[in-house]
Parts: structure tokens; sequence; C-alpha cells
């Protein structure tokens, strides 16, 4: 007859420890080749390079930056200064001004320096790496890994000594 704890449900059925046996050893290979995987490697670069210290200062920077406080500020001043001065006279600072001024340059550094900062961290590539770690953060395999290995269920794994599979 048929012991009291296993008519009782205390002691699972062979299927079901051979199963969570089986969804364990799954998982502990997924958990493995995650560890090994380029996904983490990148995500771990970027996660060492938005932590970091240097990151967060160009972010400042980038954010503090002013049209004014700009070397192409400065130099259009003094172009406008050389014209009324000069008033139709040619000069080779004027006409090397005047070069830069109608230059693709200047006007890309102007367009950026006079938006607003949160526009133009945006178009940075500070903004790319920082939206895409955020976006690896969340990921669902990132969240998984991350709780596995908090928990990690896998001690009992490790020390087993597999002799036929």
């Amino acid at each position: 007859m048929a012991s009291l704890a296993f008519l009782l449900g205390t002691i699972p059925s062979t299927d079901k420890v051979e199963m969570a046996d089986d969804e364990l050893r799954a998982d502990y290979q997924a958990f493995k080749d995650f560890e090994n995987s380029d996904e983490l490697k990148h995500y771990l670069e970027l996660e060492k390079e938005v932590t970091s210290s240097s990151f967060a200062i160009r972010k400042k920077q980038i954010f503090k930056e002013k049209y004014k406080a700009s070397e192409a500020y400065r130099k259009e001043a003094r172009y406008n200064q050389l014209i009324k001065r000069l008033k139709g006279e040619e000069s080779t600072e004027l006409k090397e001004l005047e070069g830069y001024i109608n230059s693709e340059e200047f006007f890309k550094k102007k367009q950026y320096l006079t938006m607003k900062p949160k526009e133009r961290y945006e178009t940075t590539e500070e903004y790319r790496k920082e939206t895409e770690y955020q976006t690896l953060k969340k990921s669902e395999k990132m969240v998984w890994y991350y709780k596995t290995k908090k928990k990690y269920p896998f001690k009992e794994i490790e020390k087993w000594d597999c002799t036929f599979e």
C-alpha cells in the first residue's frame, strides 16, 4: 500500500520532479549562454560609459552651451563690427570672416547652439547611447538575467556531476 505522505500529496510525483529538473537545467543553460553573449557585453560597456563621471560632465556641458559664449558668435560679432567700421573697404580679416560666416560649418554650429538645451541634447551621440542603455536595461532578457543572477538558483546544479545525459 502507498504511504500516507504520498497519498496526501506532500511527495511530488516523479514526473513533476523530472520536469522541474529539466526546466532548471534549461534555465541554467540559458543563463550561461546569455552570460557569454555579445548583447550582455554591449550592455555592460554602455553601462560603464553612461554611468561614468566623464559622461555626466559631457552631458552637463551640452546643456550649458550657449551661442553667445561660442567662438562662432565672437566671429560673427567681429564680422559685423568690421562691416560697420570699414564701410565698403576690403580687408583680409573681413574676407576670412565672411568666408566663415557663409560656410555650412557656421550655419550648423549656429543652428545647433540656438536650439533649446533639451533639443540640442537629443541630437547628440550621448543621448543615443543613454536611450539605448535605458532600453536595454528594461528589456526582458536583462531583467530576467539580473533577477536570476540575484537569486541564483543554480548552486545545486553546479554541485552535480553529470555522468550521463
